[in-house]
């Protein structure tokens, strides 16, 4: 807890946790320069972390648990909520687009995206500023009709998981948990993510399987060496874990021609804890 004074303003600082955003309470105090008197608030502060500008979210998920967490406290009686950005069009106009949108699917099975984005920008011009952010609405929006909400409460995680065990409505020979890890093979991966350096000529000799090849996006790049090409490549890839970007390296079992590679990821990566699962 914090507090500030600018002017006639008070403000106080409550810090409740932070993943991908932070969630603060606010207490706000005015006093009046001439009678002293003081007027208080609380206003609720959610800041999402892991959004550049101009850019979309990596993943849905956080973003849908970031509204739907907004909206399990708002009330009309609160007023509207202040939504901001650098520019006030981009990265909000998404958020305001998609929290609409979910709204819209769960209310009426459905979703107009392109009438609601020309509906807002009525409002206020170039809200949804990029296509990486139009793209994202519908790959947000496919991802929540799709799978639904997966999010489980703690208190609720036993109950689930017992419902998750009994047959599915969709098909009684499997259980609800069959059916939601087959819909998770079947749903259609961003085809925007390519695996061009992993799979090129030069270096497919370093995989050990030709389905599990790093998306260049998130590959580790190992430090070129002077005098030798193509040393750059490893199969390998960089993971995000609960509270941080890049917690994790995933790679596979090291071969007799990438043993040296995969020593020169450890050194280069700073690397001091190895996980083994393969027997030696």
């Amino acid at each position: 807890v914090e507090g500030r004074t600018v002017g006639a303003w008070q403000f106080i600082l409550a810090d409740l946790g932070a993943i991908m955003f932070f969630f603060r309470v606010v207490q706000v105090t005015k006093r009046s320069a001439s009678s002293g008197e003081e007027t208080s608030r609380e206003i609720s502060q959610y800041h999402y972390l892991a959004w550049k500008d101009f850019m979309a979210p990596e993943h849905p998920q956080g973003i849908t648990k970031f509204i739907n967490r907004i909206n399990s406290e708002y009330s009309l009686q609160r007023g509207p909520i202040l939504v901001h950005c650098s520019a006030g069009v981009g990265r909000t106009g998404t958020f305001v687009a998609l929290d609409t949108l979910m709204q819209q699917l769960q209310e009426e099975g459905q979703v107009f995206i392109f009438n609601t984005i020309c509906d807002m920008r009525y409002q206020r011009n170039f809200l949804v500023q990029s296509l990486k952010q139009y793209i994202f609405l519908y790959r947000a929006l496919a991802e929540l009709a799709y799978f639904g909400d997966t999010e489980i409460d703690q208190k609720s995680l036993a109950s689930t998981i017992e419902a998750l065990k009994q047959p599915s409505s969709e098909n009684v020979e499997i259980s609800r948990l069959e059916l939601q890890f087959q819909r998770l093979k079947a749903f259609q991966e961003d085809t925007r993510k390519t695996t061009t350096m992993g799979s090129s000529e030069e270096n497919k000799a370093k995989n050990r399987s030709e389905s599990c090849i790093p998306y260049d996006k998130n590959r580790v790049i190992l430090a070129p060496i002077p005098g030798r090409d193509n040393c750059t490549y490893i199969n390998a890839s960089f993971i995000d874990g609960y509270d941080d970007e890049n917690n994790f390296v995933i790679t596979q079992d090291p071969m007799e021609d990438t043993i040296f590679d995969f020593w020169r990821m450890i050194f280069e990566q700073r690397i001091k804890t190895i996980v083994m699962f393969s027997e030696v």
